[in-house]
């Protein structure tokens, strides 16, 4: 859309926000999706909560992070929360991290226990 065309209203230009609005946020749930899938990303986010709390607030503002921060006065850092708080607040890459090798074992087992022994 050109901002410059006078046929442009404001009702088309609110319509347009919305749909990119809700482009955006489709996009981040498939990023998420991505994200919690990646072993790799889910050991990054679980050793850098665990060893350094205060660190992983700041640096990564998205969830599960983002909940972690409560509101405080500017210019004062937040208290890093005790273990299971923390643990609780990050428990989808905890998960993630058992659940994928639990069922790619599964299937290797079940592959396994269909083969034809000889």
């Amino acid at each position: 859309m050109d901002m410059s065309d006078p046929q442009f209203t404001e009702e088309e230009w609110l319509q347009y926000r919305e749909e990119e609005r809700t482009y955006l946020e489709h996009q981040e749930r498939i990023g998420a999706t991505v994200r919690l899938l990646s072993p790799q990303r889910n050991y990054q986010e679980l050793s850098v909560a665990i060893t350094n709390p205060r660190f992983s607030m700041w640096i990564n503002p998205d969830p599960p992070f983002a909940l972690r921060t409560p509101p405080h006065p500017p210019g004062e850092e937040p208290l890093p929360p005790d273990l299971p708080d923390l643990i609780a607040l990050i428990r989808q890459p905890i998960v993630a991290m058992l659940a994928l090798p639990a069922i790619f074992f599964g299937a290797a087992y079940t592959r396994f226990m269909r083969m034809d022994i000889r």
